[in-house]
């Protein structure tokens, strides 16, 4: 039990780190975050994706024209837009020049 709380108390910080980075460096594609933050680049694509969930960040070619208003399908398991191809885990995969915004 513990070791299964520390776990999710990493997993967590991550998800801070990679916040924090999108924060001071939007747009910010997931090459540069893991660059920024040491993290491994599936593992902040795993941390970007809870955040889009949770409607903290968004991917940029989806962001408003003020990049900071939240998705309006974040947290639903609304499709991606046509053509938007899919991860193995079942996440839209990105472009490094949209970035993800606030």
């Amino acid at each position: 039990m513990i070791e299964r709380l520390a776990r999710q108390m990493r997993k967590e910080e991550r998800d801070l780190l990679v916040l924090e980075t999108v924060l001071e460096h939007h747009p910010v594609g997931i090459n540069r975050i893991a660059s920024e933050t040491g993290v491994d680049e599936h593992k902040a694509r795993y941390s970007l994706r809870m955040l889009e969930n949770d409607g903290l960040v968004e991917a940029g070619s989806t962001a408003s024209s003020s990049g900071s208003a939240p998705s309006s399908t974040a947290g639903t398991d609304a499709d991606p837009p046509p053509g938007t191809p899919r991860t193995a885990m079942g996440g839209s995969r990105r472009a490094e020049d949209g970035g993800y915004v606030p």
